[in-house]
């Protein structure tokens, strides 16, 4: 599950993509003892709270419900070949409602499904790059260096472009209630200014650990019946 929305001045518009994509390969690779099917890559979802920048495009929740309905119809059509667990990468913070259409999702069908990172293992890669690192800052510029360096464009506009820093909001809040826009003008919320290589990688190897623990810890549970 990916998002296409701006990220500053230096990232692409795919970057949320891009790094889900990652996310769920480097995944696949390690659950190597496990049968694991890849799908391709959801672009869009929900990124309103970048409206009024260029390059945002976003769903809205009922049409997003609708995609994942489909997915999940034509899995349980697939019977025996079927998955015993399906799960969402999605790296997007804005996705935050994937969470309860996948307990609904996965209830109305009878197949687990799960959306991974999940928001602590999101919030604890990004606090590795600084309490005010949110969106197109410093973890995220890494994980681009480190992995697709070419797509850097703009390089002399690296930048710190710290947000206000909200006493009673959480960041999500913040950022659904009043939109990137109003927070930071240039997109981008955190440092941006000295990417590192070894941090993007290290970001990445940290966050597809936990998502592999906690894969094979739902499998775990694949033969319990609900009774």
């Amino acid at each position: 599950m990916g998002a296409v929305e701006q990220h500053g001045p230096i990232l692409p518009i795919d970057t949320d993509l891009r790094i889900a994509a990652l996310l769920a390969e480097k995944l696949e690779e390690v659950l190597g003892t496990h049968r694991v099917l890849r799908l391709p890559p959801i672009p869009f979802t929900l990124s309103w709270e970048h409206r009024g920048f260029p390059g945002v495009i976003s769903l809205s929740v009922v049409t997003l419900h609708h995609i994942l309905d489909d997915l999940m119809t034509s899995l349980r059509a697939w019977g025996s070949y079927g998955p015993s667990l399906v799960v969402l990468v999605s790296w997007h913070g804005g996705n935050q409602a994937l969470e309860s259409l996948a307990a609904e999702l996965g209830a109305r069908h009878n197949l687990p499904l799960v959306v991974l990172p999940s928001s602590k293992s999101r919030r604890a890669a990004y606090q590795m790059a600084g309490p005010q690192d949110v969106h197109a800052g410093s973890l995220e510029t890494s994980i681009i260096t480190a992995f697709w360096p070419d797509l850097l464009a703009n390089r002399t506009a690296m930048l710190q472009e710290d947000a206000p820093p909200f006493q009673a909001m959480d960041v999500q809040t913040a950022l659904q209630g009043l939109g990137m826009r109003r927070i930071s003008s240039s997109g981008v919320w955190g440092n941006a200014a000295n990417p590192s290589v070894d941090a993007g990688k290290a970001g990445i190897q940290q966050l597809v650990a936990q998502m592999a623990a906690e894969v094979r810890e739902m499998l775990s549970f694949e033969h319990r019946n609900d009774a």
